[in-house]
């Protein structure tokens, strides 16, 4: 098992170093590469069908798109004639047998951890900074320090890669100590082969492979604890595991998505012993974290130094929710950026135009017209009599002429209307200050974009 998938990662290694020593390559530019090509691992060659895991659907349809190339160059690499086949998991295409003793216990140091997660590339923020310390700390002495060490946050904010980072740095500082790291539905899995097996004597049993496992470690790390609940035999057979390992002083590591005492359908005896290591929370993300998030996502991608500081704010603002969803939005940024027009800018217009139908034009809700002169007049600093005066004064005409322009983009208005809030205007005129705006947005006047932006941001607050 472990040959096989060594002849996996070497064969696949191997197509990489084709792809990069071809400076000709479509697909050897640092974009494409780096973000989509570099993460994928084979994980299957049946007959003629190799197949090839990608990180989300994506990556899938980019990859999809020189599909072609990449077969040759895996070709040429194998010695075969394959037909690739990107995919997003693997359990359509790979149920394996039961593990026996042998396997597992030659395969304990397959410690299932991400090489690609370290605490070099977690961004700290305020909201993360107690859980990041703590962590570290366990690192440096695994058992000594919060055991159990307990991370709990809404999903996609970081725990998974946090947790790693103290496995893979754990290894590294301690190469002889055995990690494993694994998801709480995982070893549900693996708890009910055990109970599958010993259903006919109507108990619940250990076997060898399971022991082993699970107990014959140094540090256990057990991610989303939260999908333990309601499963009563689950439950009993990892207090077991968690009794026996903190008993001879080894490291626990446990996420969940909620506090201890927030896990319903979880037995008490295992929540308390959770908040025995007094649990850290990640928050939710603030601008500047997200920012800085951001930009080490960007190092060493094509582009990085088009993109603008604006752009990078414009998402952390308005895509902020989690981790995920930042890495996803650049993702489609950075897509967008390669499929342009060689003679098209990366500007803020560009940005809006990227992510219009996801966010809108503006606000949502029940924002008025009074509501838009309003917070434009607050904005440019002019008196609302003002702009419905018949003042021709250069700062209030911009200001009418703003306030017009979103009023028609944000609530479809008809002219007709709008003249008649603004003074009783013709709607001739409110059509001539709309067209004077629509034409700066078309014409990429950054200033103007800017002020919309700030604009549709204060109506949202």
């Amino acid at each position: 098992m472990p040959d096989q998938t060594e002849f996996y990662n070497t064969l696949w290694d191997a197509t990489l170093k084709a792809i990069k020593d071809d400076s000709n390559s479509e697909i050897a530019n640092d974009f494409i590469y780096n973000t989509y090509i570099k993460e994928c691992k084979l994980v299957k060659l049946e007959n003629k069908d190799a197949y090839i895991l990608v990180e989300d659907s994506m990556a899938k349809d980019v990859l999809n798109t020189h599909k072609e190339i990449i077969t040759d160059y895996f070709n040429k690499a194998s010695g075969s004639e394959y037909v690739l086949n990107f995919i997003t998991d693997t359990k359509s295409i790979i149920k394996s047998p039961s593990p026996t003793v042998s396997e597992v216990i030659e395969g304990l140091d397959q410690t299932n951890l991400n090489p690609k997660y370290s605490f070099d590339n977690f961004v700290e923020g305020n909201n993360n900074r107690n859980a990041l310390k703590a962590s570290k700390a366990v690192t440096a002495a695994p058992g000594k320090l919060y055991n159990p060490l307990f991370i709990y946050s809404k999903p996609g904010m970081g725990k998974t890669h946090l947790v790693q980072a103290i496995g893979n740095e754990i290894k590294k500082l301690y190469p002889n100590m055995r990690v494993l790291y694994n998801s709480s539905q995982n070893m549900v899995e693996d708890i009910q082969k055990v109970i599958n097996k010993n259903k006919k004597s109507d108990k619940y049993g250990n076997n060898e492979w399971l022991e082993d496992k699970y107990q014959n470690i140094d540090v256990l790390i057990i991610d989303d604890i939260q999908m333990l609940a309601g499963n009563s035999a689950s439950q009993e057979m990892f207090f077991n595991f968690y009794n026996n390992l903190e008993h001879r002083n080894k490291q626990i590591i446990i996420t969940s998505d909620v506090y201890p005492d927030k896990l319903n359908g979880l037995q008490d005896r295992l929540t308390s012993r959770f908040k025995q290591g007094s649990p850290f929370n990640i928050s939710d993300l603030e601008i500047e974290t997200s920012i800085e998030i951001l930009k080490s996502k960007l190092q060493g991608q094509a582009g990085e130094d088009e993109i603008p500081i604006q752009a990078l704010e414009y998402i952390a603002k308005n895509f902020s929710s989690d981790v995920r969803e930042l890495e996803g939005t650049l993702r489609a940024l950075l897509f967008a950026i390669i499929n342009r027009d060689n003679d098209e800018p990366i500007d803020m217009a560009f940005v809006h135009d990227v992510f219009k139908d996801i966010i809108g034009d503006g606000p949502s809700g029940n924002i008025t017209e009074k509501d838009i002169i309003s917070v434009v007049c607050s904005f440019y600093n002019i008196n609302q009599k003002e702009v419905m005066s018949q003042s021709r004064a250069k700062n209030t005409a911009h200001c009418r002429h703003v306030c017009v322009y979103l009023i028609r983009e944000l609530l479809n208005t008809p002219f007709k209307k709008i003249g008649k809030t603004l003074g009783n205007r013709d709607h001739t005129t409110c059509m001539s200050s709309y067209k004077k705006i629509a034409k700066g947005v078309k014409e990429n006047n950054e200033l103007l974009f800017l002020d919309l932006s700030e604009i549709k941001d204060m109506l949202k607050s």
